[in-house]
């Protein structure tokens, strides 16, 4: 406890003197109060000192003098804790003095609630109603921590090594937290500190971050076993400039963890690192930036006894290599959306890169294995990644992908004259920019010898004016499943080399040698298109009833663009073994992207000659890609390459239903002719347009009672196609808190679908109408076909007002190609409805489809769309492709790839919606006659009507100017009902 200040006389004389003459001066009294408590805040940490910090004012005319100040820490049963007092001699008119505590600090002991209390004491006051505030405070508990003694089994042999591990476990923080901890050996007298401003830093997730220190701080020698400890913690958001006062000491169990990572990296072109090491110095509360992914990184476990050698895999035992290549490729893939799904898991990724990278059973890799392995992967699966590096051992400019088929090649972003090691703000750069990043580091003796090497995944960085840090994930124990975790280290740099502090030992220094990187590139391309081609095929389960069964030589014709800056277009020849070359795709458009694209065109492989029944193993392309239209099946070839036919299953209900049919006149649609002189135009949305996935078998109404099911369901599922791109493209439209499927199974109920049924077009339309209307979005609905007459479609929820807008140029008009292009260019999201028709006109049932893109190339029209052409199970969404053909007999569209020898598919309908900030949901006046009225709140600008019922049970709120309840309005018992007069605008 401080002691009140004393004064020599002369100032008391001269304090006195002032204190009379303001009594004669003025007859008002001093004002001490206090203003804030400062510091800290609402929450501490338990079993921590921590400092308290006041604000004191003097809010008088007048001097305060002598003012003292007592601070109190009450525990949850109101006893003192902490007592604090000193005195502030004199605070001037409107003076402000900040009190602190220290040296003398608060210890919380135990976890749970305290209150802070500060009161002031002067002379004659003049309001003592400021003289005391008070500020609840809980402690919480410091998160908890384990620590382990290390048995080094490899690369060095040392049981009970002088390695030591503390762990912490800490959940979601705002800003960094610093861990600092002192130790004790119980039975020694060494007390030091071994862990130095260990940066916790911001995540959504609880972390567990590992920090390597030296027991021979504590006293400890190499052999020496540990069992317990004594330490005590402190997290503080800033750092700690050195050792902290031990208020209390807390023992802990120590327990064991066995290093082996079988480290034996060949030593490629070996260099010697310096011999003189440096260690950082840490200063108050530096600023800290940071980059940190923590557990989005996976971390696969290597298990040797599990996974040993095959023979086609090398096995886990010294894997470290591809463990760290598959972490990153895996992270990649997890959070970059324009990283395609490669289809493997994490241990085929890992076992897969370990082949590609050449090893040997139970091998490392060098830095040049790992970064051939890595593009010889990213190769095989047609990975948009580029590749760099930074190593002491390479000094080749560039390193060249094993598969020569696409020419690509590793960058070298360190020295290409001399062998000089990664540095610092090469990996630094690399996290920033959102690349991938493996490091290899190498145990080193006092004498320069290397004891082999290690790779591991980085998984964050931090740094301020002080020192420097990296957080890692590797598997420590390699012989079997226990050994992944993530630490950190402080990174040095001693001249050209830097080392990772923890892995120093007593005779040895861990130093960087590799950084590699990789990220997404769409410069990265692979030029050979991935063409497959599949014919369509009927599952031995009828799906009855079925739009219309493909002829027998149906088949897709689907391809991978790769990402370009240019307007391309790709023309393909094709033939069987024995056949004559046919023109089957014109002047494909690939328009400009920054992903990988998939598209699929419908192919009549009868025009090859191909006899249904007969066997058709190989198909042969000629494929030319390049910037012009061709009028003519001269192209230039780009390559050629076979391509095997598989087949597909094609199952598509009858999802669009109509009671009375129109008649359609049967026209095949011929080829049409190409004009390479009138100008490509094109809207294209491609894969920015989502696409779910159709799967009867696990969502049907016995599966998800109350739901109609996924047969069948290509019109809710068209809708929420539709609704969900326009929500993640367009700001203006607020997201309704539903998942991409919630929203198709609400459609579906509105749609009033029958189990497994179709979806009528008005009810299709008020459908997208009443969900507009339920959550609010302002968004304008509009359609053209020929089933419809000149009437708009008013909305089922009659309190807006809204309709969709009938933008048929007269009833029964047919859907113009020129509307639909018009809407797509307008940023509208579109659906698509055509049937299909037998060679007798005669309607055979209908689907729905969601727009992507509409294209103009050499004259041909052509729609892109995207459904699902699988709606037993999962997989069979598709981006298709087709020639729009109009105007024909009675001024219809056809859909020409669509039709078959014995069927047409004719456009009958065309749904759009956009953003409109029109349409708003404030009607002038509102009637409520239901039976019973939903529970909701219902807003006018002028009057309400009550003519219903509200049940018992319901919440009704009412807001408008004028409110009337009708003579037939009643409100049952239990019933609540809620009025205010203020209304909406």
């Amino acid at each position: 406890m401080k002691t009140p200040l004393s004064f020599p006389l002369p100032f008391l004389k001269l304090e006195i003197l002032i204190s009379l003459l303001f009594l004669t001066y003025s007859p008002w009294a001093q004002n001490p109060g206090v203003q804030g408590i400062n510091f800290p805040g609402p929450q501490v940490f338990a079993h921590q000192t921590t400092e308290i910090v006041v604000t004191i004012d003097n809010q008088s005319a007048v001097p305060a003098m002598n003012t003292m100040v007592q601070v109190q820490v009450l525990d949850m049963a109101s006893m003192q804790v902490f007592f604090f007092q000193t005195s502030i001699p004199l605070l001037p008119p409107g003076g402000v003095q900040m009190v602190s505590t220290l040296p003398e600090m608060w210890y919380p002991n135990p976890a749970g609630g305290y209150q802070i209390v500060v009161q002031v004491f002067g002379g004659p006051d003049q309001d003592p109603s400021n003289n005391m505030a008070a500020q609840p405070v809980n402690a919480i508990p410091q998160p908890p921590v384990a620590m382990r003694q290390v048995d080094m089994l490899s690369p060095y042999q040392i049981e009970n090594s002088t390695f030591g591990i503390f762990s912490i476990t800490f959940p979601p923080v705002v800003d960094p937290l610093f861990v600092n901890v002192m130790a004790n050996d119980p039975n020694g007298s060494g007390i030091n500190w071994i862990v130095r401003n260990l940066p916790l830093l911001p995540f959504a997730e609880p972390q567990t971050i590992s920090y390597w220190y030296d027991l021979r701080l504590l006293g400890f020698e190499e052999g020496d076993p540990v069992s317990t400890l004594n330490f005590t913690m402190r997290l503080d958001p800033q750092t700690l400039g050195g050792p902290f006062p031990i208020p209390e000491f807390q023992p802990i169990t120590v327990g064991d963890f066995d290093f082996d990572v079988n480290s034996d990296n060949p030593p490629e072109n070996l260099q010697v690192p310096p011999p003189i090491l440096s260690y950082p110095v840490f200063d108050f509360n530096p600023q800290l930036t940071w980059l940190y992914r923590g557990c989005t990184v996976p971390n696969i476990e290597l298990d040797s006894s599990a996974h040993p050698p095959t023979p086609t895999y090398a096995g886990d035992w010294n894997a470290c290599g591809p463990a760290a290549a598959s972490n990153s490729i895996q992270w990649l893939e997890d959070t970059n959306p324009n990283i395609p799904d490669d289809g493997k898991t994490h241990r085929e990724k890992m076992e897969s890169l370990s082949g590609h990278m050449g090893r040997g059973n139970g091998e490392g890799v060098t830095t040049e294995q790992l970064v051939q392995g890595k593009l010889g992967y990213i190769d095989e699966n047609k990975l948009p990644i580029h590749v760099k590096y930074q190593s002491v051992f390479i000094t080749d400019s560039t390193l060249a992908s094993p598969n020569g088929n696409y020419g690509h090649s590793a960058e070298n972003k360190g020295s290409s004259t001399m062998n000089k090691p990664p540095t610092w703000e090469f990996l630094k750069s690399e996290m920033e920019k959102g690349e991938d990043v493996e490091i290899m580091f190498g145990w080193y003796d006092n004498m320069g010898n290397r004891h082999g090497g290690h790779w591991v995944t980085v998984t964050g960085v931090s740094e301020n004016t002080e020192f420097k840090g990296i957080y890692i994930k590797q598997d420590g124990d390699q012989t079997n499943g226990t050994g992944t975790a993530q630490s950190y280290h402080n990174w040095v740099t001693d001249g050209d080399w830097s080392r990772l502090l923890g892995f120093d030992g007593p005779n040895n220094a861990c130093w960087v040698e590799s950084i590699v990187s990789e990220s997404y590139d769409p410069s990265i391309t692979f030029e050979v298109l991935d063409i497959k081609i599949e014919l369509l095929q009927m599952n031995l389960v009828p799906w009855d009833p079925i739009v219309a069964v493909p002829d027998a030589d149906k088949s897709f014709f689907e391809f991978g663009f790769p990402p370009s800056l240019d307007t391309r277009y790709m023309n393909v020849l094709a033939n069987l073994p024995s056949g004559s070359p046919v023109w089957i795709a014109r002047n494909v458009l690939l328009p400009p992207r920054d992903t990988i694209e998939r598209v699929s065109l419908w192919l009549d492989l009868g025009d090859l000659g191909y006899i249904p029944g007969g066997p058709l193993d190989t198909i042969e392309l000629q494929v030319g890609v390049g910037d012009v239209v061709w009028n003519s099946s001269f192209f230039d070839i780009t390559y050629e390459l076979p391509v095997l036919v598989d087949t597909v299953a094609y199952e598509v209900g009858i999802g669009s239903l109509e009671n009375s049919p129109a008649t359609v006149p049967f026209y095949l649609p011929p080829l049409q002719p190409i004009d390479s002189l009138v100008p490509t135009t094109y809207v294209y949305r491609g894969c920015e347009v989502p696409n779910i996935d159709l799967d009867s078998t696990l969502n049907n109404p016995v599966t998800c009672p109350g739901y109609a099911g996924d047969k069948n369901a290509c019109g809710p599922a068209g809708a929420a196609n539709s609704l969900q791109w326009l929500e993640n493209t367009n700001p203006n439209v607020p997201a309704n808190g539903q998942t991409h499927r919630e929203k198709l199974k609400e459609l579906s109920g509105m749609m009033n679908r029958a189990n497994n049924g179709g979806v009528f077009r008005k009810d299709f339309v008020e459908a997208k109408l009443e969900f507009i209307d339920k959550y609010q979005l302002p968004i304008h609905v509009k359609f053209q076909g020929f089933y419809f007459n000149g009437d708009d479609i008013a909305s089922p929820d009659p309190h807006y007002g809204h309709s969709a807008d009938n933008q048929n140029a007269s009833p029964f008009a047919k859907p113009q190609w020129e509307w639909l292009v018009q809407e797509m260019e307008n940023g509208e999201d579109v659906e698509v409805e055509f049937g299909y028709y037998d060679e007798n006109g005669v309607r055979q049932g209908g689907h729905w489809v969601t727009a992507t893109g509409v294209e103009v190339v050499g004259g041909v029209r052509k729609l892109y769309f995207k459904d699902d052409t699988n709606q037993r199970k999962k997989g069979g969404m598709r981006h298709g492709c087709t020639e729009w053909v109009t105007p024909l007999p009675g001024g219809f569209s056809y859909l020409k790839d669509l039709g078959g020898s014995e069927y047409i598919c004719v456009v009958e309908s065309v749904v759009s919606e956009s953003y409109d900030p029109t349409v708003t949901f404030c009607p002038d006046d509102l009637t409520l006659d239901q039976d019973p009225i939903p529970s909701g709140t219902y807003s006018a600008s002028g009057a309400i009507y009550l003519s219903g019922k509200i049940a018992a049970g319901s919440n009704v709120t009412l807001s408008a100017p004028n409110i009337t309840l009708l003579p037939t309005f009643e409100l049952e018992q239990g019933a609540t009902l809620t009025t205010d007069s203020t209304g909406c605008q």
